[in-house]
C-alpha cells in the first residue's frame, strides 16, 4: 500500500499549483526571421507568450504576475537581445498573451556563418512558483562577398616556347562560403592562357579563406628572333555555391608577359639536322675517293 501512496502524493504535488488561480504557458514562438541576419544592421521577429490565465481553474488569475525574456544561446557569430526584457502579465480570464520583441544581427569579424538557431527563455511567475519555457528560431546569415584580389608580380619576361607562372592571391574578406570562377576575356594573338578551375572560398578569418593560384600562360611556340610584349586579361566572378544567381561584383586584372630573345629548333631537331648534314657530307666524300 505504501508503494502506491508515494506516486499518488508526486501527482497531486504536480497538479495542485494548476488548480490555483496561477498561470501556466499555453504557448511560447518565436516568428521566422524575414531576412538573413547581416552585419550592416539589424533584424528583428516577434516573440509570443500566451498563458492561460488561472492554470486549470476558471477563475481569473492574480495580480502581479510577470514575465522575464532572456536569450539562452545562440550562434557564435549572432549578437541577439531581447526588448522588453520583462513584461507585466495582466490579469485576465482564458488565455492572455504577452508579446516582445527579438533583435539580432551578425557578427562584424565573425570567422563563419553556419546557420543555426537562437533560443529563448521565458522565466514567468507568480506568487506561488517560477518556471521556465524554451523557444527557438532558426538563424542564417546573409552572404556577402568581398574578394580582395593580389597579384605580386603582374608582368614576367620569358623565353619563348616556355610556360609563364603568375601566382595570384584570392582573400575572402566577406561572409560565407564563395565560389570563385574564372575566364579570359581578351588576350595577345600568339599567347595560349590557362583558365584556372573555380575554388571555394570560407568566410572571413577561416583559414581556407585564402587560396593562391598559379595562372599559367604559354609564350610563343616559334623560332627565330623576338621581342614582343603580350598581355591575358582575366575575369574572377564570386558566386554563392549553393546558389550560382547570388553573385558578387566581378573584377578583373591583366597579367603580362614579355618574350624576348633568339630561339632555334629543339636540341634534338638539332643535332639531328647535323647528323643528316654529316652523313650527307661523308657520303659524297666516299664517293670522291671511288
Amino acid at each position: 500500500m505504501r508503494c502506491a501512496i508515494v506516486p499518488l502524493l508526486l501527482i497531486l504535488a504536480l497538479f495542485a499549483p494548476l488548480a490555483a488561480a496561477h498561470a501556466v504557458p499555453a504557448d511560447f514562438a518565436i516568428d521566422p526571421f524575414s531576412e538573413p541576419l547581416s552585419t550592416e544592421g539589424e533584424t528583428s521577429t516577434l516573440i509570443i507568450f500566451d498563458y492561460r490565465c488561472s492554470g486549470m481553474s476558471t477563475n481569473g488569475s492574480e495580480e502581479g504576475m510577470g514575465a522575464r525574456f532572456l536569450v539562452s544561446s545562440a550562434p557564435a557569430w549572432v549578437e541577439a537581445r531581447v526588448e522588453p526584457e520583462a513584461v507585466e502579465l495582466p490579469a485576465c480570464e482564458g488565455i492572455g498573451r504577452a508579446t516582445a520583441t527579438l533583435v539580432a544581427s551578425a557578427v562584424e569579424d565573425a570567422v563563419a556563418f553556419d546557420p543555426g538557431a537562437i533560443e529563448v527563455t521565458a522565466r514567468w511567475a507568480t506568487s506561488g512558483f517560477e518556471l521556465d519555457s524554451v523557444a527557438r528560431v532558426e538563424v542564417v546569415g546573409a552572404w556577402r562577398p568581398a574578394i580582395v584580389v593580389d597579384i605580386p608580380e603582374p608582368t614576367r619576361q620569358e623565353k619563348a616556347q616556355t610556360a609563364a607562372f603568375f601566382p595570384v592571391t584570392f582573400t575572402n574578406a566577406g561572409s560565407g562560403l564563395t565560389k570563385l570562377s574564372f575566364e579570359v576575356l581578351s588576350k595577345g594573338e600568339s599567347l595560349q592562357a590557362v583558365v584556372p578551375n573555380p575554388v571555394i572560398l570560407q568566410g572571413r578569418g577561416h583559414p581556407q579563406a585564402i587560396v593562391s593560384i598559379p595562372f599559367a600562360i604559354q609564350t610563343p611556340y616559334r623560332n627565330g628572333p623576338m621581342d614582343e610584349v603580350g598581355a591575358v586579361t582575366y575575369r574572377m566572378t564570386p558566386s554563392m555555391p549553393l546558389d550560382p544567381t547570388q553573385r558578387g561584383e566581378p573584377q578583373e586584372f591583366t597579367l603580362t608577359v614579355h618574350t624576348e630573345g633568339f630561339y632555334v629548333p629543339a636540341a634534338a631537331q638539332f643535332f639531328g639536322a647535323l647528323a643528316v648534314l654529316g652523313l650527307a657530307a661523308a657520303l659524297r666524300s666516299a664517293g670522291r675517293r671511288r
